[in-house]
């Protein structure tokens, strides 16, 4: 049986407990949220709840990190120096230098981290794959409602990079070149983007 520690209790984070709780071999050791309100809430739920963050690394094999927190780097370095496996929910939360620093931490540890990329495993996406042979042209559009819960995350981090990556998966070319503008209406960060891949 797989102890999996969960970090957060935000709607992403129950969607994971709730996969995890159908899951055969695997158990939830506990939750970690600073949030106010999170200890209730896994009361509530009858899950494990920790004070600490440091204690759910104690009491699991695994951790995921299913919070919205945009300290992900910190929570994954301190669990892969404790030789803990990682399920990154958010992973456009890190800057390149900090990923590199993570893969490099994974490999020194001996341990597995998967990074959450679910448009590459989405139906829709591998049933029109083997139609999309050479595309000229390809739009991608995504709108979502504003909440507070992703009021701190970057749109382009949390989900036009996705889209980006299904894009790269199906042109098999270099891109040329990038025009993007940005607004931000809600936050310090773009909230409307408009970009403008070109390929050679």
């Amino acid at each position: 049986m797989i102890k999996v520690g969960v970090t957060g209790t935000e709607e992403t984070a129950l969607h994971h407990l709730k996969v995890l709780q159908a899951l055969k071999g695997f158990r939830i050791a506990g939750v970690w949220d600073p949030a106010p309100g999170a200890a209730s809430r896994c009361k509530k739920m009858g899950l494990p709840f920790f004070r600490h963050y440091e204690e759910l690394l104690h009491n699991s094999d695994v951790i995921d990190l299913a919070s919205l927190q945009a300290d992900h780097f910190l929570l994954a370095a301190k669990a892969i120096k404790m030789s803990k496996h990682l399920f990154i929910e958010r992973p456009g939360l890190s800057t390149p230098e900090e990923v590199l620093r993570l893969i490099e931490l994974s490999r020194e540890a001996g341990v597995k981290v998967q990074v959450n990329y679910p448009e590459r495993f989405n139906p829709a996406y591998h049933t029109t794959l083997p139609y999309l042979t050479k595309p000229l042209y390809i739009e991608s559009q995504r709108h979502i409602a504003f909440t507070g819960e992703n009021r701190d995350i970057p749109v382009v981090m949390d989900l036009m990079m996705h889209d980006i990556d299904i894009i790269l998966s199906i042109v098999k070319a270099n891109i040329r070149t990038v025009h993007a503008t940005g607004v931000n209406v809600f936050n310090g960060t773009p909230d409307i983007v408009n970009a403008n891949l070109e390929f050679d």
